[in-house]
């Protein structure tokens, strides 16, 4: 067996490995990998080449997609009457639900994969997958036969679910008979769907696009990429058209042509081709339904831990860092750009697990982000990537282009971007600023938390920061419903009153981090400033100061006495239920302790009175 995997989605067009046994196939496709449904893939044999039928030399697996019964186009059965049939028969298989499966829904998606060594060209496969539901047929599970059956080079991702339905993943294998052609009868099944679009030459070629581009014949050449990128992706029209423009952009002499396939001739051929294929792109299709959860249920669940960005400070999730202006936003943003790509630190001492970053700098051009990146630390990482321009809200939702970044750089763990005002749209007179912004950044923040991103964006505040007894997030530019938002809050303040009036005074930090989140508590870190380096340096990361007022008042009651909940309710006057909600994130970050019901301070010695605390 040799089957071709491709990494990061449709848009690498070249394997960089290949499965070799039957074994490694199945271990890559019984357990999912929680995320976005656009990852890794693999066809159905070696592909010597950029993916297309021309470049498969020999087949390897009659692959059924069961997406659709017979006569219904909404769903199709479930898989393990499936998964029974094929053990009845005594047939190898593996067989997997794929990422549009919905239990709760009665929407049935999966994927069989059948090893054959009788495949050598497309007739081959045609009459291979005919046998196979035929015999489904003949089972009583009227499966519909696809277009994507009968693709030599049809693409087929590797399993990944939404956390929601991970409980639902079903795959089962069974090691039996390799299957031979001719086994199973044929009975006359068709597949059901119009072909797209495709070149002259009779199967696709990317080749033949190519050539059609450099020539400047590019009608054809758009036609048969995009009836091609159509079928055997899911990629939504968006996506294909930019995918398209940028290959045109590239390849096509002729100046003029080229404007008139981006003035609209790409558009109406992608459009053209959605239509032929009868293929529907669902931008989101998840209903009030697949997202019901018992209690019971929820207390036997399992969940990953938190996965940081920078330990500590940065989760997955939405971040908003604001400051004032000249502050060094955008230092920070590079300091932490290059920490998490090379595994180092940022800050000066807070920990990153090496993963990939995208800075996307929509105000500083190529040129300055070098200069830093060469001043804070020399370092240049492949996985550090940086984009300058392309981002147009007007066009496009910001959502689906930071989901086309994951798509080419799966091993991102931050996007930062900045400034925010360059991915929020104009606002319609008919809503307000507050539903604006929420409308906008909700999606991005429901996206950075199935991803396990975060997503880092940087804005400004509309004056210096006040006194210290007032909100430290008051005055930033846009709406309240940021803070609201945001999975996390970090503003970036210089010392003014250092600037004012003791600026040789080394004892006095330079500025101050203060950070809120939802399952971080509120902390503040002095700053100092290395003009050397160019960067902000935490000097005291283990100090964490909480404005929390129900936090101060439960530390002050619990002073000289180890109480319980209620007593520390009566005590402070503030509601039990708040209570016990406090002090689970106090034993979290370890500012109390607890013993035999009762919570006290760390470090404080109590006196035992009549066997209790």
């Amino acid at each position: 067996m040799k089957i071709s995997l491709f990494r990061g989605g449709f848009a690498t067009l070249y394997s960089s490995e290949t499965i070799e046994t039957w074994d490694e196939f199945v271990d890559l496709v019984a357990k999912p990998v929680i995320g976005i449904k656009n990852g890794d893939y693999f066809v159905r044999g070696y592909c010597a080449g950029p993916r297309c039928d021309a470049s498969i030399t020999h087949p390897e697996m009659i692959i059924i997609d069961g997406d659709q019964l017979e006569n219904d186009g909404s769903s199709c059965c479930p898989p393990q009457p499936v998964h029974a049939a094929m053990v009845n028969a005594g047939i190898t298989h593996v067989i997997y639900t794929s990422y549009s499966n919905d239990v709760i829904n009665s929407r049935h998606k999966w994927r069989l994969c059948i090893p054959c060594n009788d495949l050598t060209d497309a007739g081959d496969l045609r009459q291979g997958v005919n046998e196979i539901i035929g015999y489904l047929h003949r089972s009583g599970l009227r499966v519909r036969n696809v277009v994507e059956n009968m693709t030599l080079s049809q693409p087929w991702f590797t399993p990944r679910v939404p956390a929601v339905s991970v409980d639902d993943f079903y795959a089962r294998w069974h090691d039996g008979k390799t299957y031979q052609l001719g086994t199973f009868p044929q009975n006359g099944v068709e597949i059901t769907e119009k072909t797209p679009a495709s070149s002259a030459l009779g199967q696709f070629s990317w080749d033949y696009v190519f050539d059609q581009f450099q020539s400047g014949t590019i009608h054809q050449g758009i036609k048969a990429a995009s009836g091609w990128l159509v079928r055997t992706t899911d990629w939504a029209d968006s996506q294909i058209i930019e995918h398209v423009t940028s290959l045109v952009d590239r390849l096509c002499p002729d100046p003029v042509k080229v404007k008139r396939a981006k003035d609209g001739e790409i558009k109406k051929l992608v459009e053209f081709c959605r239509k032929k294929s009868g293929t529907i792109f669902i931008e989101n299709d998840t209903t009030w339904k697949s997202c019901v959860i018992t209690a019971e249920q929820l207390r036997d669940k399992d969940f990953p831990p938190i996965r940081w960005a920078v330990d500590g400070l940065i989760p997955e999730g939405l971040t908003v860092i604001a400051g004032d202006p000249k502050s060094g936003k955008s230092l920070l943003a590079v300091d932490i750009c290059s920490a998490i790509a090379t595994g180092a630190e940022c800050l000066g001492n807070m920990s990153c697990v090496e993963g990939g970053s995208i800075y996307i700098s929509m105000e500083d051009p190529e040129r300055r982000v070098k200069e830093r990146i060469q001043q804070q630390c020399n370092l240049w990482p492949e996985k550090f990537v940086l984009v300058t321009g392309g981002i147009n809200p007007a066009l496009e939702s910001f959502s689906k282009t930071v989901d086309e970044m994951l798509m080419l750089y799966p091993a991102t763990r931050a996007i930062i971007v900045d400034t925010m005002n360059f991915i929020i749209p104009e606002k319609p007179q008919s809503i307000s600023d507050y539903n604006h912004y929420y409308s906008v950044l909700t999606p991005l923040q429901k996206w950075a938390i199935t991803n396990h991103i975060a997503l880092i964006m940087i804005t400004h505040k509309s004056k210096a920061t006040p006194g210290s007894g007032d909100n430290p997030f008051s005055g930033i530019l846009g709406s309240v419903a940021i803070q609201g938002c945001a999975d996390c809050m970090i503003m970036l303040s210089k010392n003014h009153d250092k600037e004012k009036n003791d600026k040789t005074n080394e004892a006095l930090p330079d500025g101050f981090l203060t950070i809120t989140g939802r399952d971080m508590g509120s902390h503040r870190y002095n700053l100092e400033f290395d003009s050397e380096a160019m960067k902000w340096v935490a000097v005291n990361k283990n100090e964490k100061v909480s404005k929390n007022t129900n936090w101060l008042q439960i530390t002050q009651s619990i002073k000289t006495k180890m109480l319980g909940p209620k007593e520390i309710s009566k005590e402070t006057k503030i509601n039990n239920s708040t209570v016990k909600s406090c002090l689970g994130r106090m034993l979290k970050q370890e500012i109390v302790i607890s013993k035999d019901g009762k919570y006290g301070l760390p470090g404080v010695i109590y006196e035992e009175v009549a066997g209790r605390w």
